[in-house]
């Protein structure tokens, strides 16, 4: 159970630090001025970067909250079975 634990806590706490990246990425680029639409014609080369990175932050960012949802999941479904069996887990 501890194990659990540590594991969704990792996850979290890089899902916060991805999170504060993101926002930072994004301020940054639209300092630069790649938030507007015509940007993705590929004049700027700063601009193509902000738009690489942040598809890749955010694909990235999907990917860590599909991995909590199935550690969430997974431990869900190990509980249930205890139940089912009648039997405690011991700590």
């Amino acid at each position: 159970m501890m194990d659990f634990k540590d594991t969704i806590k990792k996850h979290i706490i890089l899902l916060f630090i991805v999170i504060i990246v993101n926002i930072t990425i994004h301020e940054v680029c639209k300092n630069y001025g790649c938030d507007h639409w015509t940007t993705i014609f590929g004049h700027n080369i700063i601009c193509n970067y902000c738009l690489d990175y942040l598809k890749a932050i955010k694909d990235y960012q999907f990917m860590l909250y599909g991995s909590i949802i199935t550690s969430l999941t997974l431990q869900i479904t190990q509980i249930t079975e205890v139940i089912k069996s009648g039997n405690r887990k011991e700590e």
